[in-house]
């Protein structure tokens, strides 16, 4: 018997005839740890949150020009990436968050993991037009070309990865803990 809120259960129980008082607190006390899954769910959350912080870190600075940037002349994403790691960040807590759970853990994972791409492929633009075209002469359509081809592998290996450890710790952990 399962029920939506064991603590106002435990609250209205009394102890059964023929049951003792403790085999009734007993049963309380694992029917309250074995429905209060929330904390673990939330924990999952965070735990992916922080695996698509971590990959756009990764990819972040294996896609990045080796060229100085035309608004600071760094030649390193290291000042602002903090910043996109907790966009990402955030975005992610935001799917996970309001998606629907009919949806199922795996669509859910299959929006969090495009979402991203989009946000990756959005980071590599502006990182080229900041480091490489704004230095030359460069049309949109050569720009998306270019940003396309440096842009693929990166891309392909950290949301292949990031999909893998989303499988892992959503998917996997839901089914031992169901």
């Amino acid at each position: 018997m399962v029920f939506r809120n064991p603590g106002a259960y435990m609250l209205r129980t009394v102890a059964q005839p023929g049951q003792p008082y403790i085999q009734t607190w007993n049963r309380r006390m694992s029917i309250r740890t074995s429905t209060s899954f929330a904390p673990r769910a939330y924990a999952r959350g965070l735990v992916a949150a922080l695996a698509a912080a971590l990959a756009t870190a990764v990819q972040v600075l294996w896609a990045s020009p080796d060229a100085p940037s035309s608004a600071d002349f760094s030649a390193s994403p290291l000042p602002y990436l903090p910043l996109l790691c907790l966009l990402s960040l955030l975005m992610t807590l935001a799917w996970l968050a309001l998606l629907p759970r009919r949806l199922g853990v795996s669509a859910r994972m299959r929006v969090v993991v495009l979402s991203l791409v989009a946000w990756w492929l959005v980071l590599n633009t502006h990182e080229f037009v900041v480091r490489v075209a704004a230095w030359s002469t460069f049309d949109t359509a050569s720009v998306a070309l270019h940003v396309l081809k440096i842009s693929v592998l990166p891309i392909a290996a950290c949301a292949a990865v990031l999909y893998l450890v989303l499988r892992r710790v959503l998917v996997e952990r839901q089914m031992r803990t169901s």
